[in-house]
């Protein structure tokens, strides 16, 4: 069920924070990367690291780590 409703989640908005994906879910993130992975691995997720971007230090790590639903080809 977890699965389904992070793919749904990721299939409506194509690229998603760590930080927004953790509250959809209710998980933290260590919990959840795990669960990410194994999306990976099935090729229906990509990861996407996100630069810093200036030197602010206001953006947690997991606002910068993105992950983007990838299109099977028809």
């Amino acid at each position: 069920m977890l699965l389904q409703d992070l793919q749904g989640y990721l299939q409506t908005h194509r690229q998603v924070a760590l930080t927004k994906l953790c509250q959809h879910v209710h998980m933290d993130a260590d919990a959840l990367r795990p669960v990410l992975d194994v999306l990976i691995r099935k090729g229906r997720v990509r990861y996407l690291h996100q630069p810093k971007c200036g030197g602010c230090h206001t953006c947690q790590a997991s606002d910068l780590e993105l992950y983007e639903w990838v299109e099977k080809p028809p």
